[in-house]
């Protein structure tokens, strides 16, 4: 869930020149309140990494290599079930 976060914050700086300082997703369904919520830090460095993941990651898709999703995109139940926003301060 956080590689999606981070991305849709990467789109959003680049199309909408919006500068999201952090990610937020909420889970609708969490019993525990201390698990409902999950912050996805947006610093540079972190952007950055996931620019090199989408990178090396079409590079294989053109080169047709084979490729492992991303954990994060492959955690699709909790996907199901939560919101996510960016919030710029």
């Amino acid at each position: 869930m956080q590689f999606q976060v981070a991305l849709y914050a990467i789109a959003a700086k680049k199309e909408l020149q919006y500068q999201p300082d952090q990610g937020l997703v909420r889970y609708l369904d969490a019993d525990d309140k201390l698990k409902s919520e999950l912050r996805v830090p947006l610093d540079a460095e972190s952007l950055e990494r996931v620019k090199t993941q989408v990178a090396q990651t079409a590079s294989k898709i053109r080169q047709r290599h084979s490729c492992q999703a991303p954990r994060d995109l492959t955690e699709s139940n909790a996907a199901r079930h939560a919101t996510s926003s960016v919030s710029a301060a």
